[in-house]
């Protein structure tokens, strides 16, 4: 199966917000490392629709996960709740925000 999880295809369709929403969610770990018909996770779809942002949530993702104990679980979704809704708000709003800045003034520079 092509999309075997929803977070597979949010993963390939580029929803951020979804993807959010789903790795919320308890079977999230699993989810991220199962591997589609073609042998892709999401994290793969995601680079391959040159979602790379998204790609990076998803790596971050597992890596974190990897880190963490099966007894850990609880804490790791809090932690992991937190930190993917940040990241995906900068993602979404901040960085769009900045580059239109940039756009229309050629000089501007973040400050220190």
């Amino acid at each position: 199966m092509e999309l075997p999880t929803p977070l597979h295809f949010a993963a390939k369709y580029g929803l951020g917000e979804l993807t959010s929403r789903l790795l919320d969610l308890p079977d999230a770990i699993h989810a991220s490392v199962i591997a589609n018909s073609d042998g892709h996770i999401p994290e793969d779809l995601a680079r391959a629709a040159k979602r790379h942002s998204l790609a990076a949530v998803l790596e971050n993702f597992r890596e974190v996960v990897s880190l963490f104990s099966t007894n850990d679980c609880t804490l790791l979704s809090v932690c992991l709740s937190v930190c993917l809704s940040v990241c995906l708000f900068c993602l979404s709003v901040c960085l769009p925000a900045l580059d239109s800045r940039t756009k229309q003034e050629p000089g501007y520079r973040i400050k220190d």
